[in-house]
C-alpha cells in the first residue's frame, strides 16, 4: 500500500514536471498520518510489514530448494 501511493507521488511527478513533488517512504507515511483516517491507515501499513516480515521470515527458513 505504501509502495503504490509512493508510485502515485512519483507519477504525479512525472506528469505535472515537478520532481519536488515526488516523495519519499517517509513523506508518503507522513502524508497518509494527516488524512482523517491516519492512524488506521498506519495501522493496516504497520500490520502489513510485520505480515510481509514474517512471510519472508517463514520463507528463507522453510522454502526447501
Amino acid at each position: 500500500m505504501v509502495c503504490a501511493a509512493a508510485g502515485v507521488f512519483l507519477l504525479q511527478a512525472a506528469i505535472r514536471f515537478d520532481p519536488h513533488r515526488a516523495k519519499g517512504l517517509d513523506e508518503t507515511l507522513r502524508t497518509l498520518a494527516r488524512t482523517p483516517a491516519g492512524p488506521w491507515l498506519l495501522v493496516l501499513v504497520a500490520a502489513g510489514l510485520i505480515c510481509f516480515g514474517l512471510f519472508s521470515f517463514a520463507c528463507a527458513r522453510w522454502r526447501r530448494m
